[in-house]
């Protein structure tokens, strides 16, 4: 039996099978709410205007290849028209979750795929303040971003490109599929280990690490690689130095995982 069959997939399998609508309609999970961040700064943005990212999800279904399975929040949004209305509402993150109060403190920033939504943000924060206060000294600012293949996956590309030629950020993409177009790097933990001394030196200077992406493959694979960098950097072992590292958690090293 192929994986994941869906209740519609057995029904149609399976003709002979007598399933009223109310059953059926019993049988389904219920639908959770769809969570998003905000990809945008109030500071660059039109009043009570937000923007969000979202992958389109289309793809084989798993249980039929012959058929496409179309993700449900994804698809109702990109069917919208313009002027379209969707039901939201906005939740309150993690309170560290926030660009430092003062501009002249590093930051270092790590996502992958739409969990570059709140980098951008802070991108475009960092960027109206530079033009409000061009006399302002602006930290330095590192975003390292990890998608697949840099002509369909690479996300706001040219709003990067244009915030670090201004001198907002410094780029260090990872492209899975084609690490050569990244420096040789396929995934971000690698180069966040390859810039481990810029990187020690930054939060010596007071840099705060922020973090967005999957919990499972993200989160988990970046915690490992900062683990290695703090238990050669302060010589210690391995249970040292995810105790250390959790305590920054409080408030140097927040993030806004999912999955």
């Amino acid at each position: 039996m192929s994986k994941r069959a869906s209740i519609i997939d057995l029904l149609e399998q399976f003709p002979a099978c007598n399933l009223s609508f109310a059953a059926y309609l019993d049988m389904l999970q219920p639908m959770k709410p769809r969570q998003y961040s905000i990809a945008s700064s109030p500071l660059a943005s039109p009043p009570n205007t937000v923007s969000i990212l979202y992958d389109i999800f289309n793809a084989p279904s798993m249980y039929n290849h012959s058929m496409r399975f179309h993700g449900v929040a994804s698809t109702y949004l990109a069917d919208l028209p313009v002027g379209g209305k969707a039901h939201a509402y906005v939740r309150a993150t993690n309170v560290q979750f926030r660009l430092p109060v003062d501009p002249a403190m590093p930051i270092i920033m790590i996502c992958a795929g739409t969990g570059l939504a709140p980098m951008r943000a802070f991108m475009q924060e960092r960027a109206a303040i530079a033009h409000a206060q061009p006399n302002l000294t602006m930290g330095k600012a590192l975003l390292y971003f990890g998608c697949r293949d840099p002509e369909k996956d690479y996300i706001c590309a040219a709003e990067l490109e244009a915030w670090e030629a201004s001198g907002f950020v410094s780029l260090r993409p990872c492209f899975s599929h084609h690490p050569g177009m990244s420096g040789g790097f396929k995934y971000v933990g690698k180069r966040l280990e390859s810039d481990k001394e810029e990187i020690v030196s930054l939060f010596k200077n007071g840099a705060k690490i922020f973090l967005c992406g999957s919990a499972s493959k993200l989160a988990k694979s970046v915690n490992e690689v900062l683990e290695r960098i703090v238990m050669e950097y302060r010589d210690i072992g391995s249970e040292e130095a995810r105790a250390w590292l959790a305590k920054q958690k409080a408030d140097r090293y927040v993030s806004d995982v999912f999955g």
